[in-house]
């Protein structure tokens, strides 16, 4: 619509002229003001080569908040059997929504916590401990089967974005914290052959030791999910993170490649063309990863600590819990995928 530019008159009858050249007559029986544009200021697009920071979280709500609703479900269960990853690992975890398993701290951290088993309200037999999401919610999964299909999730990360994390691990045995994304359709009870995920970071199950970490994306077969990154020939290198401080774990994920990175430095690229040669000719790996029934929801960030002894090798001994196994200090999305540029 065109501006009028500023005027004014005592008379009955003014004439102003418009911002892009018009003119308008205006009759009154009173004096006419007409006052300058409101002018919006322009948008300013970022310089070359910064980062668009497109979610973030610092977790600095007060001492044991549960995490923003609004970005992350806290998941609770009512028994130990519903842990939305079970996938017949046979994981002895109950999730319960207690902000002794998960809360902030106060200090800009969330802070993830193991009880003992059947302690705070968890199942006789099972480890309360912490997951939290942001799978579309709410009724994220029931009775082990996830209900978001065609649901758009709280955070996603879509192709050409990365995320990346600043966390710390207080190693336990038999503890499995981990940082992690999934497809937002993915269904439980058994592992699909359309099934997607990348572990970011895991600690507690290479070779028995809880300080170890590492990271491994995992991929569809024929008939059952498959590991990736074995089947590609990336290197499944573990790192000795157990030292009390934090560190940076990030994922570039592209529609041809996922990058994985600690600290900075690039652990592995997975390739569409890897993939091809490993499985056959694939839709694309933005497509895999973020489900082949649902393109472009992207990745579902997970956040957790598991209990399996199949998986880890042993269970955390009952005087040594609670037990604060992992620190988050933040979390944050942005493009373009690479190192983030302030």
């Amino acid at each position: 619509m065109s501006q009028p530019t500023a005027g004014t008159a005592t008379a009955s009858t003014v004439t102003v002229s418009t911002s892009d050249g018009m003119t308008v007559t205006v009759t009154s029986d009173g004096p006419i003001t007409v006052d300058p544009p409101v002018v919006p200021p322009p948008v300013t697009p970022p310089p070359s080569g910064m980062s668009t920071t497109v979610f973030f979280d610092d977790f600095t709500a007060p001492a044991g908040s549960l995490p923003n609703s609004a970005n992350w479900n806290v998941i609770n269960t009512t028994s130990g059997p519903q842990n939305p990853e079970a996938f017949g690992n046979g994981d002895q975890e109950q999730y319960l929504a207690n902000p002794a398993l998960v809360a902030q701290d106060g200090d800009t951290n969330l802070i993830f916590t193991v009880g003992a088993p059947g302690s705070l309200g968890a199942q006789a037999g099972y480890w309360p401990a912490p997951r939290v999401d942001t799978f579309a919610s709410p009724g994220q999964f029931d009775d082990g089967v996830f209900i978001t299909h065609g649901k758009t999730p709280k955070v996603a990360v879509l192709p050409g974005q990365s995320v990346e994390f600043s966390a710390k691990t207080m190693p336990l045995e038999g503890l499995w914290p981990s940082l992690w994304f999934t497809s937002p359709g993915a269904v439980g009870g058994a592992y699909p052959a359309d099934y997607y995920e990348f572990d970011l970071m895991e600690s507690g199950i290479f070779d028995g030791n809880p300080a170890l970490t590492q990271n491994t994306a995992w991929g569809p077969g024929a008939t059952a999910q498959q590991n990736l990154s074995t089947k590609v020939g990336a290197a499944r290198t573990p790192f000795n993170l157990g030292d009390g401080n934090y560190h940076t774990y990030r994922l570039d994920y592209f529609t041809d490649h996922l990058n994985a990175y600690i600290d900075g430095v690039l652990q592995y690229t997975i390739t569409q063309a890897q993939v091809n040669a490993a499985f056959g000719a694939q839709t694309g790996i933005s497509a895999q990863f973020g489900g082949q029934e649902w393109p472009g929801e992207g990745l579902c960030i997970v956040m957790n600590c598991a209990v399996n002894q199949s998986v880890v090798g042993s269970t955390p001994a009952a005087g040594s819990l609670p037990h604060e196994v992992m620190a988050v200090d933040w979390v944050r999305v942005y493009s373009p995928a690479g190192p983030y540029v302030a």
